[in-house]
This record gives C-alpha cells, sequence and structure tokens, in this order.
C-alpha cells in the first residue's frame, strides 16, 4: 500500500481510507466554532442582566389631535389603528381641558429671562427664594452640593436636582408668635409687608433684597 502512516492495531482501521477519514473527521470537529462561554458556565454566574432585550419604543412624535400632546404608538387604545391613533392618558379624547399656566409678574418674568449676573443669581437660588416665602418649614435631611458633585450622575449636565435622604415633611409651627422667638413662615403674613420683608431679609442674607420686597 502507498499509505505510509501508521495503522493502529485495532481493527477497525486495517485500511489507509478508514484512517485517512477518521483523521479528517477529527479535524472537523475540532474547526467547530466554540459555543457561547455563558451557556457552558453555571447559572449561579451568569447574569440576569445579560437576558434582557432592549425595548424600542420607536419615536415620540405621534401628537394628539385635541391637547397636542407627544405619544408613542404604542400607547395608543387598543381598539385603534396605527393609521387613526386614539389616545386616552392624556385628555381623555378632549373630556379634560386644563387652562394655561398664568404669566408672571412682569418683574420676576424678566429675572427669569435675564442672563446676567442678577439673573443667574435669581435662579441659583429660586428653591431659597420660594422657601422664605412658604407657610411652612420644610424637614429633611437635603443632599449638600458636595454629596452632589461627587456623584458621576450629577456630572453630566442638564438641571440641578433636588436630592434628599430618608422621608420629608411639612413642620406647621403655630400662628401666633410665641414670646421670645422670631415670627417666621406662616405668622409673617399677619404683620406688614414691609415688616414681613424685613425680617426675611435678615433670615436669607444672601438674596437680594429687592427681590423679596
Amino acid at each position: 500500500s502507498s499509505c505510509r502512516a501508521p495503522l493502529p492495531v485495532d481493527s477497525r482501521y486495517r485500511t489507509c481510507q478508514a484512517f485517512r477519514e477518521r483523521v479528517a473527521a477529527s479535524r472537523r470537529r475540532h474547526r467547530r466554532p466554540r459555543s457561547d462561554d455563558a451557556n457552558s458556565m453555571p447559572a449561579a454566574y451568569i447574569s440576569q442582566l445579560s437576558r434582557l432585550r432592549p425595548l424600542g419604543l420607536g419615536c415620540m412624535d405621534k401628537e394628539c389631535p385635541n391637547c397636542h400632546a407627544l405619544h408613542w404608538t404604542g400607547e395608543r387604545q387598543q381598539n385603534s389603528s396605527q393609521s387613526n391613533p386614539i389616545w386616552e392618558s392624556c385628555c381623555k379624547q378632549g373630556l379634560v381641558q386644563l387652562p394655561l399656566l398664568a404669566q408672571p409678574p412682569e418683574y420676576l418674568k424678566d429675572l427669569l429671562a435675564r442672563t446676567d449676573t442678577i439673573g443667574r443669581q435669581f435662579k441659583d437660588n429660586l428653591r431659597q427664594y420660594n422657601a422664605a416665602f412658604a407657610f411652612t418649614s420644610l424637614g429633611c435631611d437635603i443632599v449638600s452640593a458636595e454629596e452632589r458633585n461627587a456623584n458621576s450622575n450629577n456630572r453630566r449636565g442638564g438641571l440641578n436636582a433636588f436630592q434628599i435622604h430618608g422621608a420629608l415633611c411639612h413642620r406647621q409651627g403655630p400662628l401666633f408668635l410665641v414670646e421670645g422667638n422670631a415670627s417666621l413662615y406662616a405668622q409673617l403674613y399677619i404683620y406688614d409687608p414691609s415688616y414681613a420683608a424685613q425680617r426675611r431679609s435678615e433670615r436669607n442674607e444672601n438674596l437680594k433684597n429687592g427681590n423679596i420686597e
């Protein structure tokens, strides 16, 4: 025979042709692509996140003909078609009509529109201005600016978020001033506006007196 490969003793490989076929089959098995490692790993080592699949909702460009709110196609009523969708989650097909928000006073509108130092100071302290005119005090553990900046999610730009730890409550004190204490919150609405503005300015020294008055 012209076959020079050593033949196994086993009688199944007594011919060169059978041995060649055996070698070729072995090579084909080794050339098969390996299966995904995740399939061969124990179930306890496979993260549940790997089984999640993204949900594509498309563009939010479907407009309600009544209130002009934008929707995704999947938000339409089940008994409506894609070509003629019906929306109810916004205005109940026009049954709910909310009035437009009233325009702010010109002085406040100007402060909101300004981009100079005065406008930025007003917008940066909006929460403090709001608290100065509040009827009740806010009780919560507010996340400090240092803690917010330490969080990488807050360094992505956009609006500043109001962050707290734990529960939030509103504390309402007595309407009449307790002897020996300074008037604050709802108690200030009983007094003359000029005196109330003075007390608010004393408690918020970093705010502009003109804005409080």
